[in-house]
């Protein structure tokens, strides 16, 4: 069972909530196209899956305060499923940096591996530094970079569930992050358009179109590298991907990037 079926059971899905905001940043407007002329403009994607810290049971305060404890992303340029780069840290928790025993099973991910893990104000800056080599070596522009762009490299995910994650860590820890955090393609719901069925999981997904799992389940980099697997088999099939969440109120109460 994965994080999200987990807070899918234990009824604690909740939208992402920002805390207010002391200043008045309007967010930049893109203009996208309508869904029937939308062409994909994206040649890459960086595709993201966290771990987290989790319970076996149904405490909401605690699964309230999940804390990313594995960061990977895998960037595939989706026509030929070429990986050219790879970003991967783990997280030291402190507000409950203790694994339970539940946890490590899950995601085989040890106790001693996160009292060596860095800080999330540490892994967001890290990662930002790697997103600007990239994005500047492949003379890659992320969306909303410009107003009137949509950019030909965005984050994608399984669902919502890591970038809600990673936004409320975020906001919890008063850590300001990059604009483009705050926007990503949720691969299921363009999997659900296209395909015209609703996999139970991920792994089913991965079935539909042919393909198996390779590596561990819940191994956040090798399920990245998975996603980064089926995106590519998505679109040899004819799928088209677009940014499907914008946080928006996000923009308010963090660092806005214009230029990467």
């Amino acid at each position: 069972m994965s994080l999200l079926e987990l807070a899918k059971k234990f009824n604690l899905l909740t939208t992402v909530e920002a805390p207010p905001a002391q200043v008045n940043l309007r967010p930049a407007k893109t203009k996208y196209r309508s869904k029937k002329s939308r062409v994909d403009p994206f040649k890459y994607l960086i595709c993201l899956d966290f771990e987290a810290t989790c319970w076996e049971k149904a405490d909401q305060a605690k699964w309230k305060t999940q804390e990313i404890i594995e960061f990977p992303a895998v960037l595939v340029k989706v026509d030929t499923g070429q990986v050219e780069s790879e970003f991967h840290k783990y997280l030291k928790p402190v507000e409950f940096p203790t694994l339970t025993d539940f946890c490590v099973r899950l995601t085989g991910i040890t106790q001693q591996t996160v009292n060596s893990g860095i800080a999330m104000k540490d892994c967001i800056t890290d990662f930002d530094e790697w997103i600007t080599q990239i994005v500047k070596e492949k003379e890659l522009e992320l969306p909303k970079t410009r107003v009137d762009s949509e950019g030909n490299v965005a984050l994608c995910t399984w669902t919502d569930w890591d970038g809600i994650c990673l936004s409320k860590e975020c906001a919890r820890k008063k850590i300001r992050k990059p604009m483009y955090l705050g926007q990503w393609i949720d691969v299921r719901k363009i999997f659900i358009r296209h395909y015209k069925i609703k996999p139970t999981s991920f792994n089913h997904a991965l079935n539909h179109v042919g393909l198996k799992f390779v590596g561990k389940p819940h191994s956040g980099i090798d399920d990245a590298r998975n996603l980064a697997r089926l995106v590519t088999k998505m679109r040899r099939d004819g799928a088209k991907f677009h940014i499907t969440k914008d946080s928006a109120p996000y923009q308010a109460v963090n660092k806005p990037i214009q230029t990467i």
